[in-house]
């Protein structure tokens, strides 16, 4: 995505519903939900191995890469995967496309970290590790 033209439409740590319907059913958002204005698509933080690139409930069409600093990065409801699961890719690398896939209700990426793979006590502030703004609207640089 082109940072320029993205647009952060839900915070990380934000108040989020898990099933879009009943608010004693929200928790914490975990991540970064992410818009792009161009074109869609996404392309990796930081370079690592690939250990997931599969289709599951929630997330959809989703990534997991384990990155070369020891974090693994989800990147979910994409639209396709163009990356495999064994595949070692750099950062900058595009490895699907944006969409609504799994619980989503239209296209865009969710992106969070973790320290330890599918723990979720162990989710790292996605925004600060990039350096935006935590803030709903255009992507800007802190």
């Amino acid at each position: 995505m082109d940072v320029e033209s993205t647009r952060l439409t839900l915070e990380y740590g934000a108040l989020a519903l898990t099933d879009g319907s009943v608010p004693w059913e929200a928790q914490l958002h975990p991540g970064l939900d992410l818009v792009s204005d161009d074109i869609p698509l996404v392309r990796t933080i930081r370079g690592g191995l690939v250990i997931r690139s599969r289709t599951y409930g929630e997330w959809g069409k989703y990534i997991v890469v384990k990155q070369e600093d020891g974090l693994y990065c989800i990147y979910a409801h994409l639209a396709s995967l163009a990356v495999s699961e064994g595949e070692t890719v750099a950062e900058d690398t595009v490895i699907g496309v944006m969409g609504s896939s799994g619980y989503a209700t239209a296209a865009h990426l969710h992106i969070e970290l973790q320290e330890n793979y599918y723990d979720p006590y162990s989710h790292v502030d996605v925004a600060y590790y990039l350096g935006i703004k935590n803030v709903v609207g255009y992507v800007g640089y802190l």
